[in-house]
C-alpha cells in the first residue's frame, strides 16, 4: 500500500471513533481487518479495482521515517490531541493514543541521531573478506553481519554501556529471527557479574536500521516481549540495543534501558540510556548508503 493512501485512511478511522461535541475517543485500538476494510473502500471512491494489501505492515511502514510521519500525519487528529503508536499480535494494528503535554509533534524522536559533539570509535574492518565487501549492500542484513563479523556489540558493551563495570562476556546466539508478531534482527546472551562469584545472564534483541530510516522504540519493545516467549529463552531481563547506518561506514549503537521479565507485557515505553558511534577502518561497502 503506498504511503500517499494512508493519511486518508488514517482520518477516516479516527472520525469514525470521535466525538467532537464530547471530545472522546472510542475504542482506540484499530485492528488489521479494519485497515483492509478502509483500503478496499478507498479503492472504490476512486473507481479502481481493489487490490491485494498487508495491513500489518500498514503502521510500521508509515513510522519508519519519522520526518515523513510528522508530515503526513492528519493535522485534524493532532489538533484534536492525538497521535498513534503500533500494536502487534491478536489482529491489532495500531492504537490512537492522547500527545503527552508540551508534545510539539505527531511522532517525537526518542532516540536521535548522535550529537555532533560525539566523538566516533573506529574499528578495524580488516578482517572482513574482501570477497564480501565487494557485496556490500545498503539493507539491515549487511549491517547485522557486519557488525558480528567485527564485534561491534561487544565492544560497545565494554567501553560505553551503562553495564561496562559488570559485562564478562557476550555471544551472538542467531540473526533474523521471523516471529510470528515481529522479527529480530539479532539476539545475544550476555553475562554479567552482580557480585563476588556471581553472575547473571541477559539477553539482548537487536533491531538494525539502515540510512536514512529510524529507530522506533515501540518496534524494539514489541521485540523484547516476543523474545521473552522464545521456548528456549529462560533469562529474567533483557536489555536492547539498536543499529543504525547514520553515514557512510558509521554506525549507532543505542542501548535501552533493561526489562524485566515480569513486567514486560505491561511496559509500554522504552527509555535510551546510552549510545555511540563506530567508523569502520578501511570503509565498509554498503554501511550508510541508500541505495
Amino acid at each position: 500500500m503506498a504511503d500517499s493512501y494512508k493519511p486518508e485512511i488514517i482520518l477516516r478511522l479516527f472520525q469514525k471513533r470521535w466525538n467532537p461535541a464530547a471530545r472522546q475517543l472510542s475504542n482506540p485500538v484499530v485492528t488489521h481487518s479494519e485497515i483492509r476494510e478502509e483500503y478496499m473502500e478507498y479503492q472504490k471512491r476512486r473507481g479502481a479495482q481493489p487490490k491485494s494489501t498487508n495491513p500489518p505492515a500498514f503502521m510500521k511502514d508509515f513510522l519508519r521515517k519519522r520526518h515523513r510521519a510528522n508530515a503526513t500525519w492528519p493535522p485534524e487528529i493532532f489538533a484534536a490531541g492525538y497521535t498513534a503508536r503500533q500494536l502487534t499480535g491478536e489482529g491489532r494494528n495500531f492504537e490512537f493514543i492522547a500527545v503527552l503535554p508540551g508534545q510539539t509533534e505527531p511522532f517525537p524522536g526518542t532516540a536521535p541521531l548522535p550529537p555532533p559533539e560525539m566523538i566516533p570509535h573506529q574499528i578495524s574492518s580488516i578482517s572482513l573478506p574482501l570477497a564480501s565487501r565487494r557485496l556490500g549492500r545498503p539493507d539491515e542484513p549487511w549491517l547485522v553481519q557486519v557488525s558480528v563479523r567485527l564485534h561491534l556489540i561487544e565492544t560497545y558493551f565494554a567501553l560505553f554501556s551503562s553495564r561496562k563495570t559488570t559485562i564478562q562476556q557476550m555471544d551472538h546466539l542467531q540473526n533474523a529471527l521471523k516471529l510470528r508478531r515481529t522479527e529480530i534482527d539479532a539476539l545475544f546472551l550476555a553475562t554479567e557479574q552482580i557480585g563476588p562469584e556471581k553472575f547473571q545472564e541477559f539477553i539482548v534483541p537487536c533491531e538494525a536500521k539502515r540510512a536514512g530510516e529510524d529507530i522506533i522504540p515501540e518496534q524494539i519493545l514489541q521485540q523484547v516481549k516476543a523474545a521473552f516467549k522464545l521456548r528456549n529463552v529462560a533469562q529474567n531481563c533483557a536489555v536492547p540495543i539498536a543499529l543504525k547506518s547514520v553515514s557512510r561506514s558509521r554506525i549507532q549503537v543505542v542501548e535501552f534501558s533493561e526489562v524485566k521479565r515480569g513486567d514486560a507485557d505491561q511496559l509500554e515505553s522504552l527509555t535510551m540510556v546510552g549510545q555511540a558511534v563506530f567508523d569502520l577502518v578501511p570503509e565498509v561497502p554498503g554501511i550508510g548508503s541508500r541505495v
